[in-house]
């Protein structure tokens, strides 16, 4: 995280958080399974078995992460690894009714992003993702323009705007399985996470993976 501590300036970033010390994470989070320790080029990063592991981040919701997620543009930033291109998810935060947001892997070494109500604002990435390598995934909500994810700094696919497409619940967000059920669950390494109230540009989804690299 020490290479995007600059970012972290930005009072739009309302939630960052490394993962590399398992401790830590257990005392502000749910961890369920066993995750272990690998080392990332920012240090120490948690890894996921994708069989019985999960981050469930308690005490972040819609009103933690300061935006209405019905109207209000929103981005997140996550350093990963995935070790297989296994359909899963990286970071869930819907309640099993089309109502929420997910990034996840879709089982072709890509990634895909979906907002609201599946399928109609589910895409997929044009740039696949190199199995066992790191990298540093952007996914950018612009409610009046367009969804866009980065994979390392290029633009990699967009999606017409997302309009009013309710995203809003309750439900924890989830790293390495659904938010609702635990299924579908990720193997690979994480080390951070940034959410933002906003949407970023493409000048910063570069910024974020010439920093960090």
């Amino acid at each position: 995280m020490t290479q995007l501590r600059r970012f972290l300036q930005d009072k739009s970033c309302v939630f960052a958080e490394s993962f590399g010390d398992l401790q830590y994470v257990r005392n502000r989070h749910t961890v369920t399974g066993n995750p272990t320790i690998c080392n990332s080029p920012w240090g120490k990063a948690m890894v996921l078995d994708g069989t019985n592991d999960y981050l469930t981040l308690t005490g972040i919701n819609e009103q933690r992460v300061r935006f209405n997620a019905a109207t209000d543009d929103f981005s997140i930033v996550i350093i990963a690894r995935p070790d297989s291109d296994d359909a899963a998810y990286l970071l869930d935060k819907c309640d099993g009714a089309d109502l929420g947001w997910t990034l996840y892997t879709t089982g072709s070494a890509s990634l895909g992003l979906c907002i609201g109500h599946s399928p109609n604002f589910s895409y997929t990435a044009e740039n696949s993702f190199v199995i066992g390598g790191w990298h540093v995934i952007v996914a950018s909500v612009d409610r009046d323009a367009a969804n866009r994810l980065y994979i390392n700094g290029s633009a990699s696919g967009t999606v017409d705007n997302p309009e009013s497409e309710v995203t809003t619940n309750s439900v924890s967000p989830r790293i390495g399985a659904t938010a609702y059920d635990g299924t579908g669950k990720f193997a690979g390494a994480v080390q951070s996470l940034l959410i933002y109230s906003r949407y970023v540009s493409v000048q910063e989804a570069a910024n974020f993976y010439t920093v960090a690299f």
